[in-house]
């Protein structure tokens, strides 16, 4: 499975770093080594590509700060089409479906 596939698959399962280790450790004990990718390569494909969330800060009439954090979809979206489509790819694309 490619890098990508592997993080898909993980995401989407829910698994954190040290519960993917723990699967990854019994499927190369029954697969043997070779079926997926590494994780130090799964890292290097996906490096740099975090978008980092907005921290705002809200004030209450009762002087109660509350501190949260948010990422606005629309920059994000953006962000994650322009890191895993080319131009390329978008030559042949008719629709987009959301």
């Amino acid at each position: 499975m490619s890098a990508l596939q592997v993080e898909a698959m993980l995401s989407e399962a829910g698994l954190c770093k040290s519960n993917s280790r723990i699967l990854f450790r019994y499927l190369n004990q029954f697969f043997g080594k070779g079926k997926f990718e590494s994780e130090h390569k799964r890292r290097a494909y996906f490096a740099g590509n975090e978008f980092p969330p907005v921290v705002d800060r809200l004030i209450l009439e009762d002087k109660t700060i509350i501190d949260f954090l948010f990422k606005e979809p629309d920059k994000m979206l953006q962000q994650q089409i322009n890191n895993i489509i080319t131009r390329e790819q978008l030559q042949s694309l008719t629709r987009v479906a959301i």
